[in-house]
This record gives structure tokens, C-alpha cells and sequence, in this order.
């Protein structure tokens, strides 16, 4: 099972932090499950400070009853200067610290964090060999470390913070959160911090969607539930390991054809997170939202034909169909469908769906020699559906350039000068038929006639 690291921010901006207390609230936390502990540096009285020494009493404190991984933040609304903002990467214990990926309203105040601020708190972390965690409050701070990073050696692995919920930043839907992850470069590892939450499904998605780090504590919510707030930090962690199911539920068509809905079933797939699926009563549209294939283009070919000829007819009409294909087929039919179906289309991936809205629920990705292995030893029981991946574009252009290989570049020629199509555009089509550049052609041609 993949393993999800929880992130606790345990003070909130602005309270009174007593090392001692904070320190028995991380342990259990900890001991619920959480890895990290991310600290501002601030004054007993809770205000932001450039002065580390209170930030090291309440490590300290933590570090006697624990070993969490030790976070320092570099960020928080504040006069602070951009280096007062780093001395926390001072101390040596410090294993991961906040980059901010830029400026951002935070809620009535402006964040600011330059260009040049970035570029010196990527550098001092650098040298420290401290991992940095970019916060990135909209996309734009994503391209913003691209840039950074062509300039200045950069801390791997490269790991992202989204942070949603906050006045003036991304809120938190799962249409943003999609979008969002879609730009965070694929090398990289992500996580996602939800300020102001009061209730848990937008993390769950997060970690539905692939999420390596998940942010939780008092710095951003203290709420178990809509209207019920935890006592102490180590009460979220332990909600967190709880779990949860989320529902994706829109008026505006079914979830999963042509939104982020595809994007949501595709990751959890991934991530060997059970999906299901309950727009209405078409079987069709229940298999094709969770087989995790593409949905924007589909062909909806129910049961096949029963006549040799027709049916026959269907499948080579289907074998170079780009379009995600849907079948439907009887039990005591499927295991002599799946073999037709191999034979006509070639060994493709597709996804088994099985008792659809029902008690006995399946649907499992699997490609056509597997499923028909499967079947011959298990049998089989319940209506099917089978959405199968279309032929792809790329080989249906490969094979048709290697079609005309059988024939010279000459007959080639002459099969459109014979048209009336004058050389240059003959030529020109040549190429493309191809796969080659025009001068390759006339290269060719030359050569033919200097011979």
C-alpha cells in the first residue's frame, strides 16, 4: 500500500506556544502517525520573530520524546527581511524547510516573496543541504522555480506544496486540485496543505490523486468535522488515519466524461485506490467513468452482431477505431467474445466491468490475453461490460507509412503525377506519406537519376 507522510503544523498563527505542552501534543501525534513537524519562528507570546532561539527550546522539547522529522518555516505575514525570515535554517537540526514560490494575497495582507527572495532562500537551503518544500499558492510559483532552477544549483528531490483554501488563493475544489497537480512537473513529488477546512473529503482526494505529503494542525484547522474543533493537534492526526470516502457530484452532466472527473479515476487507478461509479441506469456510462480509459471520444457497440457476416463486418470496422470502444456481452458468451475480439483488434488493455451498481460489484484493468487466461480458470458469472482501448493514431500513421515502402519512391511519384498534380506538390505529398522531409525525396530522385 502506498504510503502517505502527515505534516503537522501544530501552532497557530498568533497563539501562545508553551515548548513543553507542544512537545506531549507532537509525541502523540507522532504516535498516531504523523512523520514531519513544521514550526514559524516565534516568541512564547506567539509573534513571528527573527530570533531562533525560542524555535530551538520547542524542537528540542519535541526532539526529546520523538524523532519527527524537524521543518522549519521560512514564510508567515510579517516586516521581517528575507534573511531574518532564513536564520531558522540556522539550526542544525533542521532537516526540510518552506521555499515560497512567490507573492500572493493571503487573505487581507500581501505576501510578498520577490524573485530575489526566492533565489536567496533557494540558495541558503541549498548550501545546508536542507530539503526544500516550494509553497506554491498559484500556478505561476510552479514556472517561477523553473525559472530559479536554471539559475542556481537546486535541492532534489523537488517536492511542492499546493496550498488551497486561503482569501486570495486557490480554493479547494477538485477541478482546482486537478488542474493544479496537472502542471507540477513529473520528476517531482507533491503535496497539499487546506487552510480554514472543516471537513476531510479534500484531502482524501489529494491523496486519491497521488499526494506524497499531506499537511494538517492548528496553523490551518482545528476542525474534525463542519462545526466540531479537535483539543489538541494529535486528535486530527489520528482523524486523518481514519480514512474517508469522497463522491464527486455535480448537476451539470455525469462526473468523469470530459472534466477532471476522468483525470480523479485515472489517478486512483494509479494509485490502487478503489473506484466506483453511479451517474444513472446506462451500464455503458457507469463502465466507461470508471475503466479509467479515455472519455472524451467513444463508440457504444453494445451486444455485437449475431450474424457471422455482420459481426464479422463490425469487428474490422472497429479495428482501426481511435475511439475508446464498449461492448456488452453475456456470460456464457464472453469467454468466445474476448478471443474474437483479440483476434480483430490485437492484444489491447481494457477494463472489465461486472455487475455494475450491484452487491457483487467488479471492475478491473487488464488487457484481452489476460482476461481470457482469467476467465478459463475462474468462470464466469454476471453481466459484462468491456471498454476497450481504441487503436492508437501513432501506429495507424506508422503503418501507413510503412505501406509504402513495398513500392519505390519512383512509382510513388508517378502514382500522383499520374493525377495531374504537379512535381513539387507530388513530392511534397511523398513526404508525407513518408514520414520524411521533401529534400530527402528530391535526394532520393536525384540520386535514382544520376545512376
Amino acid at each position: 500500500m502506498r504510503k502517505v507522510i502527515v505534516s503537522l503544523a501544530p501552532v497557530r498563527a498568533g497563539d501562545a506556544v508553551d515548548a513543553n505542552a507542544l512537545a506531549e501534543d507532537v509525541k502523540k501525534s507522532v504516535d498516531a502517525g504523523a512523520a514531519m513537524c513544521h514550526l514559524h519562528c516565534r516568541k512564547p507570546d506567539g509573534n513571528l520573530t527573527a530570533d531562533i532561539s525560542y524555535m530551538e527550546e520547542c524542537f528540542e522539547a519535541i526532539l526529546k520524546k520523538t524523532d519527527v522529522v524537524v521543518q522549519a518555516s521560512t514564510g508567515g505575514v510579517s516586516d521581517l527581511t528575507i534573511e531574518e525570515r532564513c536564520n531558522p535554517l540556522n539550526y542544525e537540526k533542521v532537516e526540510s524547510a518552506s521555499l515560497n514560490g512567490g507573492s500572493t494575497n493571503l487573505g487581507e495582507a500581501v505576501y510578498r516573496n520577490s524573485f530575489d527572495d526566492i533565489r536567496y532562500c533557494a540558495s541558503e537551503v541549498y548550501k545546508r543541504g536542507i530539503l526544500p518544500e516550494t509553497e506554491v499558492f498559484d500556478i505561476g510559483m510552479i514556472h517561477n522555480m523553473k525559472l530559479v532552477e536554471k539559475e542556481q544549483p537546486f535541492a532534489e528531490p523537488k517536492l511542492f506544496n499546493l496550498v488551497f483554501g486561503h482569501k486570495g488563493g486557490m480554493q479547494a475544489t477538485p477541478e482546482m486540485l486537478s488542474a493544479f497537480r496537472s502542471f507540477v512537473p513529473q520528476d517531482a513529488l507533491w503535496g497539499v496543505t487546506h487552510f480554514g477546512r472543516d471537513n476531510w473529503t479534500f484531502l482524501a482526494a489529494a491523496i486519491a490523486m497521488g499526494a506524497t505529503v499531506v499537511r494538517i494542525g492548528f496553523e490551518d484547522s482545528a476542525y474534525l468535522e463542519e462545526g466540531k474543533s479537535a483539543e489538541y493537534n494529535y486528535q486530527l492526526v489520528e482523524k486523518m488515519q481514519q480514512g474517508t470516502n469522497i463522491a464527486l457530484i455535480t448537476d451539470a452532466g455525469t462526473p468523469g466524461i470530459s472534466d477532471p472527473g476522468e483525470d480523479l479515476v485515472r489517478i486512483c487507478y494509479e494509485q490502487g485506490i478503489e473506484v466506483t461509479s453511479l451517474p444513472g441506469a446506462a451500464a455503458c456510462i457507469t463502465a466507461l467513468t470508471l475503466s479509467g480509459l479515455p472519455t472524451r471520444r467513444f463508440s457504444f457497440e453494445a451486444f455485437l452482431p449475431k450474424e457471422k457476416k455482420e459481426r464479422a463486418a463490425v469487428l474490422e470496422e472497429l479495428k482501426n477505431d481511435t475511439r475508446t470502444l464498449i461492448v456488452y456481452e453475456a456470460p456464457h458468451h464472453l469467454l468466445g467474445t474476448l478471443k474474437e475480439l483479440q483476434n480483430a483488434l490485437g492484444d489491447r488493455r481494457l477494463t472489465v466491468c461486472r455487475e455494475l451498481t450491484k452487491k457483487f460489484e467488479t471492475a478491473f484493468q487488464t488487457t484481452f490475453s489476460e482476461a481470457i487466461s482469467y476467465y478459463e480458470e475462474q468462470g464466469v458469472r454476471g453481466e459484462c461490460v468491456l471498454v476497450i482501448e481504441g487503436r492508437s493514431r501513432e501506429e495507424l500513421v506508422q503503418e501507413q507509412q510503412q505501406s509504402w515502402e513495398a513500392i519505390s519512391v519512383e512509382e510513388h511519384m508517378e502514382r500522383y503525377l499520374s493525377t495531374g498534380m504537379d512535381r513539387k506538390s507530388a513530392m511534397k505529398q511523398v513526404a508525407k506519406d513518408r514520414g520524411v522531409g521533401k529534400r530527402e525525396i528530391y535526394q532520393m530522385l536525384l540520386n535514382t537519376e544520376n545512376e
